[in-house]
């Protein structure tokens, strides 16, 4: 199977057949909410997550430029990644790796995948207090874990994995959520149905019903 993510439009393609994304299928549902962000700046705070992931991609792999936390006013919450990686001494072995699942036609792409304290983790990270819909977010990605054995070679791909959100704040702390591992099976039907009303709006409208971001 050839799986194909394309940076510039964030899309996911297997075999020529777009893949659904596990954020959009999120939104389009409902279940990750934005609406409490003030409508002038919604798009900034959806953005800035994004760009904090990406920095501390670039910390894992030694190539952040420091002068960017003075270019802009979230370097806090970076720094509370940073935080993170090394307070917590974690085994960091995939960082922003996209996975898919073939079976149930959608893809993501990871934050990152750790080792730590004796237990192999797909955490996610999250300026200031995460989302229940993290909990469904981490459970798709959970299940697409295996695709990363396929594509880049991840040894554990067929092991269990833990899920958890990693908070991160403006004064540079850090606090990791939890998901019991007694949560999978109930945030994997969630996922599911929502995978189920993601497809019926495509096969409705042609596309997923997204709301506006500003």
């Amino acid at each position: 199977m050839a799986f194909v993510f394309n940076r510039a439009d964030h899309s996911y393609w297997l075999d020529g057949r777009r893949l659904l994304g596990v954020t959009d299928v999120l939104r389009a549902t409902g279940v990750a909410d934005f609406s409490g962000y003030p409508i002038a700046t919604r798009a900034y705070y959806l953005s800035r997550g994004s760009a904090v992931a990406a920095a501390l991609c670039q910390i894992v792999k030694g190539t952040f430029d420091r002068d960017y936390l003075n270019d802009v006013d979230f370097g806090g919450f970076i720094r509370a990644g940073e935080n993170f990686l090394v307070q917590s001494k974690c085994k960091v072995l995939v960082v922003e790796e996209p996975l898919y699942e073939p079976d149930l036609g959608y893809a993501g792409t990871e934050d990152l995948i750790i080792e730590w304290r004796g237990k192999l983790w797909v955490p996610d990270y999250k300026c200031n207090k995460a989302q229940k819909a993290t909990q469904i977010q981490t459970a798709a990605y959970k299940r697409a874990i295996r695709s990363l054995g396929w594509t880049i070679g991840y040894v554990h791909a067929e092991e269990e994995h833990e899920r958890m959100a990693i908070e991160l704040y403006e004064d540079g702390a850090f606090k990791p959520r939890f998901y019991d591992g007694l949560e999978n099976f109930e945030d994997e039907q969630i996922w599911l149905s929502c995978l189920a009303i993601a497809g019926w709006q495509m096969k409705s409208n042609g596309r997923l019903t997204l709301p506006d971001a500003a």
